[in-house]
């Protein structure tokens, strides 16, 4: 099973993962999650303006695209210097702008200053008052907008746009701005690096802390940074988080859910922590954990040799296997193509219980690297 298969690109934008797909985006970070979701949008293929990282990490937001979304309508998302993200709407001429309807995964209210304001246990968002504007003559002429909400449910409101007058034979952009607000601030500093999901819509985001958060299933260790995966119900509330790691620093860098619920986490250790399956080298190795749905840490495992290995991406298939992807300074295990020297992308698969079945690196270049991973199963 592959559980980001929705997910087309991940990005990172102000201390959130941005998880773009056909039908909708995911803002998520380690307290909260907003869904947005594109109503009777076309299924387009959202594209960046960054190429693929060749770490198979997340690469920050530059700007993500989803061309004619709606009939002559494109949206982009793009990083902001004042927010977490800067949605940006052009309309061409013609075009109807009723056609843009937003479903929101949380409560939203209306602001006196026109700002929308989405509600969290632990924070809010708000999304500032949109403006709009058109280009005639080489001129930028104002256009009213307000936002327009429609409440489907209780944890559901529906967001559109409504225009005062404007020239139909001119293309109109709409620009707001996502912000974040805490109404706590947890010690240290945050970083989201993946997300995934389950079938039931809850959240799962992965990254690494130097301070605790929460109320954590598996403590923060005091010294260093540890990796942390926290999951989140559909509606963008905590659920649970817990952190991985003891002394020294440790880096969550992806995550995959089963059927059952279960989370895997592959990422960096600079120390041994847990009871793992295989233990701990030296330097820096692989670390790859299991967590039941409600968080407990079920069992974990180190990868690596005598020098540096670092894990990349951790993909799920139908028959409970786990497979890796990363890189490695040497050699380790049996693998079935040997290391050579330098830098080193490697491939392996765990089996359910944790224990390694086999790897296998791509020794072509000196420094070489996997970007991402994937399993097709018939």
């Amino acid at each position: 099973m592959v559980t980001n298969k929705n997910v087309t690109r991940q990005f990172t934008a102000s201390g959130h993962i941005i998880g773009s797909q056909p039908n909708g985006v995911y803002i998520a970070s380690t307290t909260h999650a907003l869904h947005i979701e594109f109503v009777n949008a076309n299924p387009v293929q959202p594209q960046s303006t960054m190429p693929p990282s060749t770490s198979g990490q997340a690469t920050a937001l530059d700007q993500v695209t989803w061309q004619n979304l709606w009939k002559g309508v494109t949206l982009s998302y793009r990083a902001s210097a004042d927010g977490i993200v800067e949605s940006v709407y052009t309309i061409d001429a013609g075009a109807a702008v009723e056609q843009i309807r937003l479903r929101y995964n949380a409560p939203v209210a209306q602001n006196a200053d026109g700002s929308l304001k989405l509600t969290y246990p632990t924070g809010q968002m708000i999304e500032s008052a949109p403006i709009a504007w058109q280009v005639i003559d080489g001129v930028r002429v104002p256009v009213s907008v307000a936002f327009q909400i429609r409440k489907v449910s209780t944890q559901t409101s529906e967001i559109g746009f409504v225009f005062g007058k404007y020239d139909h034979a001119y293309p109109v952009t709409i620009d707001p701005t996502l912000t974040w607000n805490s109404f706590f601030g947890a010690g240290g500093s945050h970083e989201a690096k993946a997300i995934a999901f389950d079938p039931n819509g809850n959240v799962f985001v992965v990254g690494s802390s130097s301070g605790t958060w929460g109320s954590p299933v598996r403590s923060f260790s005091p010294t260093g940074s540890d990796a942390y995966v926290a999951k989140l119900d559909a509606t963008g509330a905590l659920i649970w988080n817990s952190f991985l790691g003891t002394a020294g620093s440790d880096f969550g860098k992806s995550v995959g859910v089963d059927l059952d619920g279960n989370v895997f986490v592959i990422g960096k250790s600079l120390n041994t922590w847990g009871t793992p399956n295989r233990p701990f080298s030296s330097g820096s190795d692989v670390f790859v954990a299991k967590l039941n749905s409600n968080g407990v840490l079920q069992w974990n495992t180190f990868l690596g040799g005598v020098s540096d290995e670092d894990g990349d991406s951790i993909v799920l298939d139908l028959n409970g296997n786990i497979h890796l992807v990363g890189v490695s300074a040497a050699s380790w295990g049996t693998p079935v193509r040997p290391f050579s020297s330098g830098y080193d992308a490697f491939v392996a698969q765990l089996n359910s219980s944790g224990t390694l079945q086999w790897t296998c690196g791509d020794w072509r270049r000196h420094q070489h690297r996997i970007v991402g991973s994937s399993v097709h199963q018939r």
